[in-house]
């Protein structure tokens, strides 16, 4: 095998693998809480779902809060988005496809190459 496209492989091989370990990481981390105190900032529960409602907000709803306006007209979304998560996964799969057939593109017309020096 060409040392390129073996170097090409190992490469998309580790590359997959930190992509696939990092959003697990970011998965089996996310809705947890840690036993010991991270640095930073340590928030009370009303704080941190004023912070919450806040992000979630929308600019007008934001220019109201800064305004004076009552924080509970704002709705907080704590809901999992599964729309979102399907085009990401979408994303991802058809990128990996586009590498797939990059490589295999690229291992095809290095064999065409040989068998017309050969011939």
């Amino acid at each position: 095998m060409n040392p390129f496209i073996r170097r090409l492989a190992l490469a998309l091989l580790v590359l997959s693998v930190a992509v696939a370990s990092a959003s697990a990481i970011g998965m089996a981390e996310s809705g947890r809480s840690t036993p010991n105190r991270l640095a930073g900032p340590w928030y009370t529960p009303r704080e941190l779902k004023a912070l919450v409602a806040y992000s979630n907000a929308s600019f007008a709803e934001k220019q109201a809060l800064l305004a004076g306006a009552e924080p509970t007209s704002i709705a907080a979304r704590d809901s999992f988005d599964w729309g979102d998560a399907g085009v990401g996964a979408g994303v991802a799969l058809a990128c990996a496809l586009l590498a797939g057939a990059g490589v295999v593109m690229l291992v095809r017309s290095r064999g065409e190459r040989r068998r017309l020096r050969h011939t």
